[in-house]
């Protein structure tokens, strides 16, 4: 007969013949998988990383003033500014610390605690070691526990007496 599927019977001589196969439905690869359940934890990574933390200050304005200007090496002059934007009110009783850093690895920090003269306003005499680009950091702790963070570039700080 042409045409006619011949079946083999599983003998000793072919134990090939003896393996049943089954069909299965396809898989999707693991690598799809894998990204199928990443992609929403990233997602949620991100909108929870972007959001302000519970203990920030976002309606807290920090007005920063440095003597000399241009900023030179040696003591610098840091006067701060704290306001509540919603009303219009100084910020007094914070507790603030300064850190001047330079742009490249390597440089220990200068750190320096502000002392409040004013109401709302705060200061600070930071030493700009050597030459370069600088970056401060002010991490204040308000009366209500709260922390404010902000940062100010001082790019191409020269060499030089500063006069204060």
């Amino acid at each position: 007969m042409r045409g006619a599927r011949a079946w083999s019977v599983p003998s000793k001589r072919r134990p090939e013949a003896a393996v049943v196969r089954s069909r299965t439905p396809p898989t999707l690869p693991d690598s799809l998988v894998k990204v199928s359940l990443a992609l929403p934890v990233a997602i949620w990574l991100v909108v929870v990383g972007c959001q302000p933390s519970a203990g920030a200050a976002p309606e807290i304005e920090l007005a920063w003033s440095v003597q000399p200007e241009p900023p030179r090496t040696g003591p610098t002059f840091v006067a701060l500014t704290l306001t509540d934007r919603t009303t219009g009110e100084p910020v007094e009783g914070a507790q603030i610390r300064l850190e001047g850093t330079m742009s490249h690895p390597g440089m220990k920090p200068v750190l320096e605690d502000a002392r409040q003269t004013a109401s709302g306003r705060y200061e600070a005499s930071i030493d700009l070691t050597m030459a370069g680009d600088w970056i401060l950091l002010v991490e204040a702790t308000l009366p209500d526990g709260r922390i404010l963070q902000r940062q100010k570039d001082l790019p191409g700080v020269q060499t030089g007496e500063s006069g204060i």
